[in-house]
């Protein structure tokens, strides 16, 4: 519920709790990419030179056009300008240096492209990759890290800030692109002109320092919006989740409004950082223009010729956009950096745990899987879900496990699967520890079905073949009829392509049961737990069920969670906990005589607790 939002636990790392130097989180983020950054640079180079050189050879253009003779003092470009064009036929000149100026332009033209061409394809490359290893890495981190995350911060960091990170190295791109052309019309202006370009740069330097607040602020609006932004998808979430109880309830209103306020807060937090951005432009144009115009009276009164300056004009008018635009670049990469930020956080190993990845690998039960002295609590600070348990699970046997609510059920399935590892004992499969073999291998050897389905947003087909994904349909279809299940969906009007709905709340909460049991069986496991799987079902149906796990008895391994303890008179042992303990063990007709817990739970009395917590 929406409630839960205000406990989030934020991602290790996030902005705002540690700073991280930019420059080596920029150089991380295009380390994959080592032969992007010196082509972008490249491309950016050639522009700047063939739009300079363009501009430069206005300058015996111009003379020849006014049949002005050179004047002194000119820079070297000027002369080096001078002297192609008087390598070319008198007649001719004209023509030659409109061809020569067009064909620069052509060639300048080509290359930008080919940058911006490049930049793009960076830009959704970095954000694909950064998503694709996000999504590694949350898959082969530790399940208890991702329990402890809000789903709409994940959701967040992995769609919209992965994005941002995309957009951040555009922004890389378009500072090499215009640090390039700033650099070579720079160069040319002080080879044309050096009183001019000292002049000039003197006054953007004023600016720039004039303008420097605006990155500062822009820095920490783009923390602000990250955070805005993660609790407006977490809000979402959490409304999308509780619905069915937030109407129950009648708490429509209620959850409008919060949405409402934190989705202005994330609008204000965005606009203010996109306002910072927008201000750069026109704060340069005021600041630059009586600059610029007082450059060129000094220009004139120096003496400087009629073409030159006009060059000069054109290279100064060409220039200042690019300041402008490195300017506004950098102010939005600022703002940016926050997202770069989170998605290195979450994308760090040294502060996530991880579990140990075996590598040997299983066909078969060949003997048992042991649970020897295990000990396991989710947080240093917390009591121990499970503590000392040991049992063991028989090849071809059905093992039981029950007990009331929180006394490590689920937890010892969670340990089964691997989901963690116990920080006390070791679960023992046949001979070796479950830590030396490989995750993947034992996964593929083990099923679950419980009365939480968890069915995909697909077809009824698609959620049973999710077992197997190379399963047939008539495979498919026997998994079906095992698990009582393919008389309902027969009755449907698409049959086994009727379409579920997201968690396949278009179906009974017995019809989703049903075909997650069949999606346990049609991958045949050697290790079969059904955890409550009976729970949502009725009478006749799970009669129905309860003896079609009769008939796998002997053919595969069942370990049965159970709070229904009718459903587990059929179990060759039975284990029953209390507060993580294991406080009685048997066959149930023997825990019936003795009178101790299982007799007390199975006639609806509660014992005392004999643990001293």
């Amino acid at each position: 519920m929406a409630t839960a939002a205000s406990a989030e636990e934020p991602l290790a790392g996030t902005p705002g709790r540690s700073r991280r130097v930019r420059g080596p989180i920029l150089r991380e983020l295009l380390r994959p990419y080592p032969r992007v950054l010196p082509a972008l640079s490249a491309l950016g180079l050639v522009a700047s030179l063939a739009e300079g050189i363009g501009i430069g050879l206005l300058i015996p253009f111009l003379q020849t056009l006014l049949d002005e003779q050179p004047g002194s003092g000119s820079g070297p470009f000027v002369e080096w300008a001078q002297a192609y064009a008087g390598w070319m036929k008198p007649d001719t000149v004209l023509y030659a240096l409109a061809a020569t100026i067009f064909v620069l332009i052509v060639i300048k033209a080509a290359v930008v492209f080919a940058h911006e061409a490049t930049g793009n394809w960076l830009n959704g490359r970095v954000a694909h990759d950064l998503r694709m290893r996000l999504m590694r890495q949350l898959l082969d981190v530790e399940y208890r890290f991702v329990q402890r995350q809000p789903a709409g911060r994940l959701l967040d960091t992995l769609q919209e800030h992965t994005e941002r990170a995309g957009d951040a190295v555009s922004c890389v791109a378009m500072l090499i692109a215009t640090g390039a052309t700033i650099s070579v019309f720079s160069v040319l202006l002080l080879l044309t002109s050096w009183r001019l370009t000292l002049g000039f740069g003197a006054g953007v330097a004023l600016a720039t320092l004039l303008l420097r607040g605006l990155s500062q602020r822009a820095k920490r609006l783009g923390s602000e919006s990250v955070e805005a932004s993660k609790s407006l998808s977490s809000c979402i979430v959490a409304v999308l989740d509780g619905m069915r109880m937030i109407r129950a309830y009648g708490q429509e209103e209620r959850e409008w409004r919060r949405l409402a306020d934190i989705s202005d807060g994330e609008r204000r937090a965005y606009v203010h950082t996109d306002i910072t951005a927008a201000a750069v432009t026109p704060l340069m144009e005021v600041l630059y223009v009586p600059l610029f115009l007082g450059a060129l009276v000094l220009a004139w009164q120096a003496g400087t010729t009629l073409p030159v300056l006009l060059t000069c004009l054109v290279l100064f008018y060409r220039l200042q956009p690019k300041i402008q635009q490195f300017l506004k670049n950098r102010t939005r990469l600022s703002g940016l950096l926050a997202s770069v930020e989170d998605v290195q956080a979450l994308l760090r190993t040294d502060d996530k745990p991880f579990l140990t990845h075996g590598h040997r690998s299983i066909r078969r039960l060949e003997h048992s899987v042991r649970f020897h002295e295990v000990g396991f609590r989710y947080t240093p600070e917390a009591r121990h879900a499970v503590r000392n348990v040991s049992f063991e699970i028989p090849r071809g046997a059905m093992v039981a496990v029950v007990g009331g609510s929180g006394a490590g059920k689920s937890t010892l399935v969670n340990l089964l699967f691997r989901f963690y590892d116990p920080q006390e004992g070791r679960i023992v499969v046949d001979d070796g520890p479950l830590a030396d073999l490989d995750p993947s291998a034992w996964r593929k050897r083990i099923a679950i079905a419980g009365q939480d389905a968890d069915l995909l947003s697909g077809t009824i087909a698609e959620n049973i073949r999710f077992g197997k994904p190379d399963a047939s349909q008539q495979r498919i279809v026997r998994a079906a009829k095992r698990a009582e299940a393919d008389a309902f969906i027969e009755a449907l009007p698409d049959g086994y392509d009727s379409m579920v709905g997201a968690r396949g709340l278009s179906l009974s909460a017995g019809q989703r049961q049903r075909i997650g049991l069949a999606r346990a069986l049609v991958r045949d496991p050697c290790l079969l737990v059904l955890d409550e799987a009976t729970s949502a079902l009725d009478n006749p149906t799970s009669a129905a069920i309860q003896r079609t796990v009769d008939k796998l008895r002997g053919q595969l391994t069942i370990l049965m969670i159970a709070h229904r303890l009718e459903n587990v008179f059929r179990a060759d042992d039975i284990v029953v906990l209390l507060e993580g303990s294991v406080v009685e063990r048997g066959r149930p007709d023997e825990l019936l005589r003795n009178q101790g817990l299982f007799a007390h739970l199975y006639l609806g009395v509660k014992p005392e607790s004999p643990r001293d917590e």
